[in-house]
């Protein structure tokens, strides 16, 4: 299998899985050409043992499906032997079931949870589903854009329940670490969200290469207008809002309502924004 570039290994739900041997792949030539693996049959510890035994180093994307909940001991473990075997890795993909019960079991994740991804320095897209709590804040994401420049997506959604911890407002902050960002999704809280500003004040704070900003399960405890509103002055032309399509009742309805009118609000902000800049510059001939 030296030669293999891409390797799949999924579920059939007509058939018995069998377990996979690691023993028989105890030698760091046996996937010597692999740069794709996508697997969603076992565990993430199961997943960290293969890697670690085969040390695949040409890999360049990883797709991992747990068939079951997983802890952040087995999501740090499982990043930590990924990004140490495969250093030119470029994406990953690594989801969870959802336990969807607030008192699922889970252990608490550190700090330094990203830290161990930042020698991947070719990695242009990572995605996180239904992690245990991460407890983002604007400090933490701050480090993961600087230790990871080239990102053009970033996913990270957490077990449904958890208390979002990172706010709306830290967008503004997070767009100068953005510069090659295309896809965003995080877990936010709006339970605060600040006026939007002005014109003159907000064009360094607006994303410029954003097309998709989701939202995903993230609850709207604001007036969708002052969302609107504010989200307008941080997005581009262009950009569409996503949410959770699977959710229902207020929280989907209101999320609607910002995703209808977003796009005609980001195009009024972008036409101030070239009004105000030719009037300043009429201002400054005189």
């Amino acid at each position: 299998m030296q030669s293999l570039k891409s390797l799949t290994v999924y579920e059939n739900a007509d058939e018995a899985q069998p377990a996979i041997d690691t023993t028989e792949l105890q030698f760091s030539d046996t996937f010597s050409s692999l740069t794709c693996f996508s697997i969603e049959t076992i565990s993430f510890e199961g997943v960290t043992s293969l890697l670690d035994a085969c040390q695949p180093r040409t890999l360049h994307e990883i797709f991992v499906t747990s068939p079951g909940v997983e802890d952040g001991g087995a999501f740090s473990g499982l990043l930590a032997v990924a990004s140490s075997v495969c250093l030119e890795l470029k994406k990953i993909f690594v989801q969870s079931v959802d336990p969807e019960i607030p008192t699922a079991p889970q252990s608490n994740l550190s700090k330094e949870f990203f830290s161990v991804l930042y020698r991947c320095t070719n990695l242009t897209s990572l995605t996180l589903y239904n992690t245990p709590p991460l407890h983002l804040n604007i400090e933490i994401l701050s480090d993961l854009l600087k230790g990871l420049p080239s990102l053009r997506t970033l996913r990270l959604s957490e077990y449904s329940g958890t208390k979002p911890t990172l706010p709306l407002a830290c967008l503004p902050k997070l767009t100068p670490l953005c510069p090659q960002m295309v896809k965003l999704e995080l877990y936010m809280n709006t339970s605060s969200v600040p006026d939007a500003k002005s014109p003159h004040q907000n064009d360094l704070e607006c994303f410029k290469r954003l097309e998709h900003l989701d939202v995903g399960r993230s609850p709207l405890k604001s007036s969708s207008l002052r969302v609107t509103s504010f989200l307008s002055s941080v997005l581009p032309v262009g950009c569409h809002l996503l949410h959770d399509s699977e959710s229902s009742g207020q929280r989907h309805n209101t999320w609607m309502s910002v995703a209808e009118f977003l796009p005609m609000m980001i195009r009024m902000r972008r036409a101030e924004r070239l009004l105000d800049a030719r009037c300043g510059g009429c201002r400054s001939m005189k």
